[in-house]
């Protein structure tokens, strides 16, 4: 997993998360600071699978050009430590249970923020741009 990716991914969530709460105000929707702690402790979790999962994907996809570059030779499936359906699996399966976690514990419109993000990162990143354009840097 691209660890750092994820970290800023999950920083820019947790804004998310905090600017909600402070624009809807604690007194007007009920809410107050351990709620944004546990909305915040899932958006967390549920991210992290739902990115992970999505970056899981993009190894499954690009399995066939890994193994000729320097930098991603030592990937999981180029090595053989990990079989392409078996990395397929494990993406699919933790990207929609990080979706499930933010969509039942947070909101479903978190929920589709992120099932749209992942679809964003595996079909338009991964599938469309990344190996047509030297614009996926900017837009992935």
């Amino acid at each position: 997993m691209k660890t750092r990716v994820v970290l800023l991914l999950q920083a820019t969530a947790i804004c998310g998360v905090l600017v909600y709460d402070f624009k809807e105000g604690y007194d007007d929707a009920g809410r107050d600071y351990v709620d944004s702690l546990v909305s915040c402790a899932v958006v967390l979790i549920g991210g992290s699978l739902a990115s992970g999962g999505s970056m899981a994907i993009n190894m499954w996809y690009e399995r066939d050009i890994d193994p000729l570059m320097e930098r991603t030779v030592n990937r999981p499936i180029p090595s053989g430590y990990i079989s392409s359906n078996h990395a397929l699996t494990f993406g699919l399966t933790i990207c929609l249970l990080g979706i499930g976690i933010v969509s039942l514990l947070a909101n479903q419109n978190a929920g589709i923020i992120t099932a749209f993000s992942a679809f964003f990162y595996v079909c338009i990143y991964t599938m469309l741009l990344k190996r047509r354009t030297p614009q996926n840097i900017v837009i992935g």
